[in-house]
């Protein structure tokens, strides 16, 4: 075997090496499970009422349940319900660059709520918000948005 892998190294090509028996029939196995049976997709939305609560919102009354309540949707439908037309980033975009301070205010809870109650899943989503929070948290006009935006 070594005499092999010498004289196709010499000749300028290598051996392909293929995977034990074992882990190609496994391989095989979870293919034709996965065909035959495939997960069923979560079609579990979002919220419309409680995003436009956070949107709308008036004053800070009940922003820490509705940011709370729509991190826990998200959690059981799934990151995946964070992108696309109805996905909860929109709302969060709307939110944290609001001209409405409470809306803002929503909208750092709201980031809050994800990052603890999805933690590493959400990571990649959050991360490029991050600079709209720490802006935030230097707002000249609400002191709820900076200590909010500062947590």
């Amino acid at each position: 075997a070594a005499a092999a892998a010498a004289a196709a190294a010499a000749a300028g090509g290598e051996r392909k090496r293929l995977a034990p028996p074992f882990v190609q029939v496994q391989a095989a196995a979870a293919a034709a499970a996965a065909a035959a049976s495939p997960l069923p997709v979560k079609t579990m939305s979002i919220s419309k009422e409680t995003c436009e609560a956070i949107l709308k919102a008036e004053n800070n009354e009940g922003l820490k349940e509705a940011a709370d309540k729509l991190a826990t949707e998200v959690k059981e439908a799934g990151v995946a319900s964070l992108e696309g037309e109805d996905g909860l980033l929109k709302t969060l975009d709307e939110a944290l660059g609001s001209s409405n301070v409470v809306a803002r205010e929503g909208g750092a809870l709201l980031f809050a709520a994800l990052s603890k109650k999805i933690k590493g899943a959400a990571l990649p989503f959050l991360v490029e918000r991050l600079d709209a929070v720490i802006a935030n948290a230097g707002d000249k006009k609400s002191s709820d948005l900076r200590k909010t935006s500062s947590k």
